[in-house]
């Protein structure tokens, strides 16, 4: 009770520092080193993932394309490019023979319904499984908190295929 109401009578700052200083103390007690991540979600459906050395881009799409935001001169060493589903909005054809022209020894991981467009599109090193393992690390993270204005739910005609 009494922490309670001294915690109360805290500013934010205060708090957030003393949160700060409390999971570092954790972390070097638990022998737990601090490994950043960066996470960059571009238009739509693109998400690029950074950790360590490592890079994978998910979802390579004709609206990220089409925004002139992506540029895959820029783009960091891809080890792997996923593509989820076959829609365009994740699988568009310009970016990927983009990706493909400058790393075209790149891993695609993509469902089996995707790799004949995918090896069209000119990409070589295509899985054959349509699932990886993965490992998972459950970790404390950062509180995350809106910045800016966030888009409304886009509303996109079907493409007739």
């Amino acid at each position: 009770m009494c922490i309670e109401r001294t915690i109360r009578s805290w500013t934010l700052q205060e708090t957030l520092e003393l949160f700060q200083k409390f999971h570092l103390t954790l972390n070097r007690q638990s022998g737990l080193e601090r490994q950043k991540m960066k996470i960059t979600k571009f238009v739509h459906s693109c998400v690029l993932i950074e950790h360590e050395d490592k890079a994978v881009l998910i979802d390579p799409g004709i609206f990220s394309w089409q925004s002139g935001l992506v540029a895959v001169e820029s783009l960091p060493k891809l080890d792997t490019v996923v593509v989820t589903h076959m829609h365009p909005d994740h699988m568009g054809e310009p970016f990927i023979k983009a990706l493909v022209g400058v790393q075209p020894d790149v891993e695609w991981l993509a469902p089996a319904d995707a790799h004949e467009a995918l090896r069209g599109y000119g990409a070589i090193n295509v899985s054959d499984q349509s699932t990886a393992d993965i490992d998972v690390t459950t970790v404390d993270h950062a509180k995350v908190v809106p910045f800016g204005t966030a888009c409304k739910d886009l509303i996109v005609s079907c493409l007739d295929w």
